[in-house]
């Protein structure tokens, strides 16, 4: 039986800075290579605003929809966030 699952993260490879982000796209890359829809949402905001900028692009992954949510005040919707 295959099933559609929605993961919800903050950092996500290109916009992580280690294991977590990189845990979250195994895990997703595992789920769609046993068959599942896999679609990963999220925050680039707060890597933004502890980078300043975005990271070099990487090659999309074609078995994981990836959703990147932005704002247009990276430092000011984390704060938010966070509170």
């Amino acid at each position: 039986m295959s099933l559609r699952i929605a993961s919800l993260t903050t950092f996500y490879p290109p916009y992580n800075f280690g294991g977590d982000g990189i845990d979250v796209q195994r895990t997703a890359r595992v789920l769609a290579g046993l068959g599942h829809e896999v679609t990963v949402i999220h925050d680039t905001d707060a890597y933004r605003s502890l980078t300043g900028g975005d990271p070099p692009a990487a090659a999309p992954d074609p078995d994981v929809e990836v959703i990147a949510l932005r704002s247009a005040s990276p430092r000011l919707s984390t704060l938010l966030t966070h509170q």
